[in-house]
């Protein structure tokens, strides 16, 4: 096994990592924001786009769903980005305290 492949992540991962990281935000966002207010309006997009008619309570439900799932989504990409943020700090403090203790050369 090479060095490279052991020791440090590979450039597509660390890519792939960003672009999951972005879409985690992304995504609940957009269906927050195109989410309609009323269930008769989400009845009717899902009439014209699949051709099913849904009940209002059902269109209700669903939108109900919808917005728990993406608040749900957007709490724990919130959570992991404070928990990164928190381990990032406690890191650089603990660096600056190894290097504030060793004495000079």
């Amino acid at each position: 096994m090479s060095a490279r492949g052991c020791c440090r992540p590979s450039p597509r991962g660390k890519a792939r990592r960003a672009a999951l990281g972005v879409g985690g935000w992304l995504a609940p966002g957009a269906l927050l924001a195109l989410t309609p207010k009323c269930p008769m309006c989400l009845a009717a997009y899902v009439a014209v786009g699949t051709g099913l008619s849904i009940p209002l309570k059902v269109a209700a439900s669903l939108r109900t769903g919808l917005l728990a799932i993406a608040l749900a989504s957007l709490a724990y990409s919130a959570w992991r980005a404070f928990a990164f943020a928190r381990s990032a700090i406690a890191a650089s403090t603990a660096r600056s305290r190894a290097s504030a203790s060793r004495p000079p050369l």
